[in-house]
């Protein structure tokens, strides 16, 4: 599970480390209100991410030996209902 959010980490991280250089400008299409248009054009552009390795090793940490009393009580969570456009009388519930 650790790994997962490591990896999600060190995604965003790849992502807010990108040096994005526009290459060539775009443009936009002339557009009639007969929605009769030519295509646009999309700009030029080159990325260049971080390079980002992820592995594991073992470290010592200091961690505290406690002992917990658990117990089972009621409390009151949220309860979600989706209803997707085009679904009849489908309800979807949440994963657990």
């Amino acid at each position: 599970m650790k790994i997962k959010y490591l990896a999600g980490f060190a995604a965003i991280l790849a992502l807010a480390a990108c040096d994005v250089d526009v290459e060539e400008e775009g443009e936009l299409p002339s557009v009639d209100v007969d929605v009769e248009a030519d295509a646009g054009k999309l700009p030029k552009v080159k990325v260049e991410t971080a390079d980002i390795e992820i592995g594991k090793k073992e470290v010592k940490v200091p961690v505290p030996d406690v002992d917990v009393k658990v117990e089972d009580k009621d409390v009151t969570i949220p309860d979600i209902n989706i209803k997707m456009p085009g679904d009849k009388d489908k309800k979807k519930d949440p994963p657990k």
